[in-house]
């Protein structure tokens, strides 16, 4: 199954604290496009990381995909049923 890394912000709207926080997402079932998977992404690790908001200033963007199994835990939202998301605990993988 294909595996998205992107790259959001907590504190999007304060330059001082603002920083990167890394989120994968996977989709079941139905296509879904980058950008449509990264809205959703976004929207569902919001909703659990309240300082992700506003998400109309932290639109985020898609680092890398790979073929990754889910983790054991992972968050979900009823208005994206398809898309699990999670936590990453690193950025991309470096070209070197």
């Amino acid at each position: 199954m294909k595996t998205y890394l992107f790259e959001f912000l907590v504190f999007p709207n304060d330059t001082k604290k603002h920083r990167p926080i890394y989120i994968k997402a996977q989709s079941q079932g139905a296509e879904v496009d980058d950008q449509a998977l990264r809205q959703a992404a976004g929207a569902i690790a919001a909703h659990d990381i309240p300082e992700m908001k506003p998400l109309a200033a932290n639109p985020g963007r898609l680092l890398e995909t790979s073929d990754e199994e889910p983790p054991v835990q992972y968050l979900r939202h009823q208005d994206h049923p398809g898309v699990m998301v999670w936590e990453s605990n690193r950025g991309p993988r470096s070209a070197g």
